[in-house]
């Protein structure tokens, strides 16, 4: 199935001023940032879902393309472009490879911090590393235990172990590093649509639980 979306959309933020913060060392307190700000932005968006093979259940594409601007400082305006890819491949019944990439570029340097292109590595917290581009991608390793028998509701449960890898490209930042994390968990199904999620990421800052919660998690 294809899908094209077009949508308006208007925000707003407000930065808090905290210290130990990195972006307080940077900024001084009265920098707009830290006040409210609105923005107004148009995107187009474009969605592909196919199952290519029995071997291939799941491909998805999702293009967007959109511009964003500061209400209160309409030369802080940037468009932006977002190509995301993900691809489950089914080696057996029980095993499977889920894998997935994302690219984000800024064409303009008029952005606020909160609106760069970030990469999402779980061994790290969320927004460790921003840039005016982005790339990083992740490969889980899964494998389906089966059921657990109990007289309430149907229970499933799995394996998984994975590994994610990428970067940020900032002007005048010359760093070559590539950041890594990897780690697994175990995931419950509950009546065949609820998904539980835990896990368990390593990376250079350190260990780092998550939990996820939704519906084919």
């Amino acid at each position: 199935s294809q899908q094209l979306t077009l949508s308006a959309s208007f925000e707003m933020y407000k930065a808090k001023h905290t210290e130990g913060r990195y972006i307080n060392q940077v900024l001084p307190g009265n920098h707009p940032v830290f006040g409210m700000n609105l923005f107004a932005g148009v995107e187009a968006n474009w969605q592909v879902k196919m199952t290519p093979s029995a071997f291939i259940p799941e491909l998805e594409i999702e293009a967007s393309s959109g511009w964003k601007m500061n209400l209160k400082e309409a030369g802080r305006n940037f468009p932006y472009s977002k190509l995301d890819i993900s691809a489950t491949f089914r080696c057996s019944d029980r095993f499977s490879i889920e894998t997935g990439a994302e690219a984000k570029l800024l064409y303009s340097n008029e952005y606020d911090f909160y609106q760069a292109a970030g990469i999402t590595l779980r061994g790290f917290r969320d927004n460790r590393f921003i840039g005016k581009q982005s790339f990083y991608q992740h490969t889980d390793f899964r494998l389906d235990m089966g059921k657990i028998k109990n007289p309430f509701t149907p229970l499933k449960y799995g394996l998984f172990t994975g590994f994610d890898y990428g970067r940020v490209w900032f002007p005048g930042e010359h760093s070559h590093k590539w950041h890594t994390s990897y780690g697994g968990g175990f995931w419950l199904t509950i009546i065949n649509k609820v998904t539980t999620q835990y896990s368990c990421f390593g990376s250079e800052d350190g260990a780092r639980f998550l939990f996820a919660i939704g519906l084919g998690i």
